[in-house]
């Protein structure tokens, strides 16, 4: 049997319960807790706990979801009174993943800060088996105090299905559609190309009196749930950018002192870039988001920055290249313009990422389950 742990208050992000939706397809039946239900019952009933304890050394495998990583971590290590409490609730788990027998499996995401903590709740506890973003050949250089624990690279997201009605191009009601986010300095480049491409390109359309445009930025904006995709569908094209960091952030002094010089609104990114040398690592992380599955599961065709979206994306095969400095928009309107161009586009990457079934909650849990049976 398996038990995955998780934080159910971001239940409000689809993303993540697809994600861990998807352990239900394992072939042995799989169990689901939140995190804060183990913490609360071990705080409120020591003798409801030690049942719920001694239930938990039936399960073969346990699995920890990205969703409890920082908050477990974040303001831990801190000897401030006002951090006791995160303290106490990371020793709590500490102490109780490391005396359990079970495989312990750990799914990560955002490893590019609180990477030292990251490292250090790894080793204590007592994981086995490491689910990561980073890719494989730069995996042992961020975790390399944990020699023996098993690390396999995975996606942020999958395909979820295959059995879209879309609508075909031609009778789409928006042209450029786009949710951005205004994300702190210390995100460097790629957080801040989230930004710029949506008000670019706003920037652009409103400049040359191009209409039936949905692009914003800012946290009011932000669309959820069935929402997304039904505003998605009605869509020609959307835009996007590398997902995540190109910097590593191994403690968050840099980040505090430079969350802090931000609240200053003089204080520029550039300044920032320069103050803290905000340089990206010498090995890529820009990866594939789900928002990108979810764009070709809809029919809608991507406009992005240049990347290696995972391997997995091509340009002028699965998505229209756009250059950060717009050098190129003119080629790219062009084609945005065209219906049969993006209706081509829409439908081979349709084929290649939704229909192949290799980028599927199945395929995923197919090879998870491989691991997991190899610990």
């Amino acid at each position: 049997m398996n038990l995955i742990i998780w934080n159910s208050w971001y239940s409000y992000i689809k993303t993540v319960v697809d994600y861990v939706n998807s352990f239900n397809l394992l072939t042995e039946k799989t169990n689901f807790v939140d995190i804060y239900v183990i913490f609360q019952s071990y705080m409120t009933n020591k003798k409801k706990f030690n049942i719920f304890f001694n239930d938990l050394k039936k399960f073969k495998n346990i699995i920890i979801h990205y969703s409890c990583i920082h908050g477990l971590v974040m303001y831990t290590f801190r000897n401030e009174p006002q951090f006791n409490i995160y303290n106490i609730q990371y020793n709590f788990f500490k102490n109780l993943f490391s005396n359990l027998k079970n495989n312990i499996t750990i799914i990560i995401q955002d490893e590019y800060y609180d990477t030292n903590k990251i490292k250090q709740m790894i080793k204590d506890f007592n994981a086995k088996l490491i689910l990561s973003c980073i890719p494989k050949e730069h995996q042992r250089k961020v975790y390399d105090n944990v020699p023996n624990v098993r690390i396999e690279q995975v996606l942020t997201g999958y395909v979820l299905g295959n059995n879209f009605n879309k609508i075909p191009i031609s009778e789409r009601k928006t042209l450029i559609f786009y949710r951005g986010k205004t994300l702190p300095f210390y995100y460097g480049r790629l957080g801040q190309w989230k930004q710029y491409i949506g008000i670019k390109m706003k920037n652009y359309c409103d400049k040359n009196n191009i209409t039936h445009i949905n692009i914003a930025w800012d946290e009011k904006d932000k669309i959820y749930g069935d929402k997304w995709l039904t505003t998605m569908m009605d869509a020609k094209v959307t835009l996007a950018t590398p997902s995540g960091l190109n910097i590593f952030y191994y403690d968050d002094k840099k980040i505090i002192e430079c969350n802090k010089r931000q609240t200053n609104p003089n204080y520029t990114y550039e300044m920032a870039k320069s103050d803290f040398n905000l340089e990206d690592e010498d090995f890529e992380m820009g990866q594939i988001a789900p928002k990108m599955f979810e764009a070709i599961m809809c029919g809608t065709v991507l406009v992005m920055y240049p990347g290696t979206y995972s391997n997995i994306l091509k340009k002028d095969i699965h998505y229209i290249e756009l250059q950060p400095d717009f050098s190129n928009i003119k080629d790219v309107m062009e084609k945005i313009k065209d219906d049969k161009y993006l209706q081509d586009m829409s439908n081979r990457a349709y084929k290649d990422i939704v229909e192949s079934g290799k980028y599927s909650y199945k395929t995923f849990i197919r090879k998870v389950e491989g691991w997991l049976n190899e610990l």
